[in-house]
Formats: structure tokens, sequence, C-alpha cells
């Protein structure tokens, strides 16, 4: 589809500048025939009026000696600009066909990603869906059914369907912080406070999993989103409580580094594996790799919308690993 899509670009691109060219062509022929003429019967005039017509020279009485040179210099101006519109044209083929390729790039990655998520988020909703249809088809089948295993079918069925409501409420999030882009309301902010917010609402998950929350933090003005940037936080903060296990540590520590304010999230977790670091940024990455066995629960989005938040506030994101070591992801931000 792109390839004749490139193709049909091309010859409109192409169509346009030789009609540009053809047209400032012809205007320049005119132009020059024009001049041309009536150079040369300027020429001539004045000559004649210092001869009588006796004494008229043989060159003025030959007309059409002159005017077989002046068509031939047309002709040869002409044979030039057909050249000259020859080597545009095939300039331009090539031209057009490069620049057709640079303008329809974007539109086709985009395509590309579009059908890779509705393909992505088509397998996470088909699990539970799965789940709760099979489920419901073996309590219907069951004819000696109790009060008891229709309590226990009914409470898995919740668990499906708190997570698809989950992964509704991340793919809404991801599109609306997608769609409204780096329109931010920002203020004065102080790290210490947003680090401080975050770990309030991420403490009852960390308790659960006896896991310690270490803060080492200093006041940093930066700039921001408020809710956002305690978004972006809350989000490194439950991927950490997730890979952690029981009893592990999760250390937070925000410091100045040349003009920016580093946040660093270190956990004691299971770390990740150094092929999937490039990519663990990517929506629903987490789906198809290993760590989705260790039982978290999760769908690959949230590291994606904390990348979009970070660079929304002209910041970056990085993560290290080692396997068996726990991660390191750091958040750097400018400083007010």
């Amino acid at each position: 589809m792109f390839k004749r899509a490139r193709i049909k670009l091309s010859l409109w691109y192409l169509l346009i500048i030789m009609i540009v060219s053809i047209f400032f062509s012809g205007t320049i022929y005119m132009a020059i025939s024009v001049a041309v003429d009536r150079g040369f019967e300027d020429i001539l005039n004045e000559i004649r009026l210092e001869f009588t017509d006796d004494d008229e020279p043989n060159f003025l009485k030959n007309r059409s000696f002159l005017k077989e040179n002046i068509g031939e210099t047309k002709s040869e101006l002409l044979h030039r600009l057909f050249f000259i519109n020859g080597s545009i044209f095939i300039i331009s083929a090539l031209a057009s066909y490069f620049l057709a390729g640079r303008t329809l790039r974007p539109i086709e990655e985009m395509m590309e990603e579009q059908k890779r998520f509705i393909a992505d988020a088509s397998h996470e909703f088909r699990t539970p869906l799965t789940a709760l249809k099979s489920s419901a088809e073996v309590a219907l089948m069951d004819k000696e059914l109790d009060l008891e295993e229709s309590k226990n079918i009914i409470k898995s069925s919740l668990n499906d369907i708190d997570r698809l409501k989950r992964l509704s409420d991340n793919l809404l999030s991801l599109a609306r912080y997608q769609e409204s882009g780096p329109n931010l309301s920002l203020e004065e902010l102080n790290i210490a406070d947003i680090i401080k917010e975050a770990s309030s609402n991420i403490l009852s998950l960390a308790e659960e999993k006896n896991i310690s929350i270490k803060i080492k933090k200093q006041n940093i003005a930066i700039m921001g989103d408020r809710q956002r940037l305690i978004d972006l936080m809350v989000i490194l903060l439950d991927n950490a409580i997730k890979y952690t296990p029981s009893g592990g540590r999760i250390t937070i520590t925000a410091k100045p580094n040349d003009g920016r304010a580093m946040l660093e999230i270190k956990d004691s977790g299971i770390g990740i594996e150094g092929k999937d670091l490039p990519h663990i940024f990517n929506r629903f990455y987490r789906a198809d790799r290993s760590r989705s066995k260790t039982g978290a629960s999760g769908f690959g989005l949230g590291l994606s919308l904390a990348r979009k938040i970070a660079e929304d506030h002209k910041g970056m994101i990085s993560v290290s690993s080692e396997p068996g070591a726990g991660t390191v992801f750091t958040v750097a931000l400018p400083k007010k």
C-alpha cells in the first residue's frame, strides 16, 4: 500500500516541479526572443539612419540572412532549455521518490505502531475475557454447584473484571497523556514534596509485601505539572514493588546534578535481562517477556506512560539493571 502511495506522491511532486519548470522555461524563451528581435531591429534602425537608401550596406539589404541568424540563435536557446528541462526531470524524479519516502515514513511508522497497539491490546483483553467465559460455562454445566463453589467462581470473575478495568484505565490514561501532549499545568514544585506524596500513595502496597522504602531527598525546585510528576513516581515505585520479593528494599534518592534534578529509584528485585532493557519502555512489552512469569500483575503500559511524562517535562528516563541484583530507574528533570 505504501509503495503505491509513494509512487503516486512522487508523480505528483514531479508533475508540480515540471509544470513550474516548463512555465519558467517558456517565459524565459519568450522574453529572450522578444528582446533579441527588438535588439536587432533597434540596431538596424540606428545603422540605417546613418545611410541613405543608395548607400545602404549590403548586409542591411539582405534581411533574410539576418533573420536566419536570429532563428538559429532562438533554436539554440530552445535546445538548451529542452536539455535543462530534461535534466530537471531526471533529478526531480529521483528527488521526488526520495522525498515521498521521507514524507510517508512517519505515517507508515504510526500505522504500524497503531496495528501493533491494537494487536497487543486485543491480546491483553482476550485473556481475562476467555477466563470469564470459561468459568461461566463450567458453572452452567455443573448441576451440583453449591454456594461455596459459586462464590469462588464469582470471586474469580471479579478478579478478571478488575483486571479488565485496570487495563482500560491504563489505556485511557495513556491516550489522555498522548492526546494532551506537553500541555502541562506548570508550577514551581519541590521535588521532595513529590517524592513524599508518591511514596504515601504506594506505601500500603509496600507494607503488604514487607518491603522497606528508604528516602534520601533534597529540596530541589523544579517547574512541572504536580499530578503528572506524582503519577510518574507512582508508576516507578509500583513497578519496583511488583518485582521485588518480600522483605526487599527500595531506595529513593533525589539530588541536583549539573542543572538537573536527578531522581533515582533503586530496588533489590529480580532485575531485567540485558536483551530486554532497550524495549521495556515500549507499550505491552512485558506481556510476552520473562518478567511476566513472576506472577506480578501488569500490562506493560506504565513505563511507556512514565517516559511520556518525563519527555513532556523536557526530561529523560533511563534504566540500568542486573538479573538477580535489582534495577535502578533514573529520571532527570530540569531545575527551575
